[in-house]
């Protein structure tokens, strides 16, 4: 399945299982997929040893090249501000008097569409119409 797609989904699915379940019923799903995936890295996945010491050759890499290092930089300052939206971006939707799951899962597919510049705020607008 393609990123855009479930970057559609899976607010849509959250926002179903939420409806449905409620938050307890999410968090005993969360529980119970970190068990089956925790139990299937301890036992049927090999994880050899590395001898190589990589981390250090990458680090001495991005204090060479100046481009390389101010990249990371950079994309950890987008990365930063992105997660402070994606973090209140909820509140803010759900606190709103016209907000609900339903509007949130609208709002939060919207980045899955590629609706960017202009498309982007032909929903916004709508959206505040409602």
């Amino acid at each position: 399945m393609s990123k855009s797609m479930l970057s559609i989904l899976n607010p849509l699915m959250a926002t179903a299982l939420y409806s449905f379940a409620g938050l307890n019923g999410i968090i005993i799903i969360d529980i119970g997929s970190f068990i089956v995936a925790f139990t299937a890295l301890l036992f049927f996945i090999n994880i050899p040893e590395n001898k190589s010491n990589t981390g250090e050759s990458a680090l001495k890499l991005a204090k060479e090249n100046p481009l390389i290092m101010s990249l990371i930089l950079f994309m950890s300052g987008v990365n930063l501000a992105a997660s402070a939206f994606n973090a209140v971006l909820p509140c803010y939707v759900l606190s709103n008097p016209k907000g609900s799951s339903y509007i949130l899962g609208i709002v939060t597919s919207c980045p899955g569409n590629q609706c960017y510049g202009v498309p982007a705020s032909l929903p916004g607008g709508f959206l505040c119409q409602l």
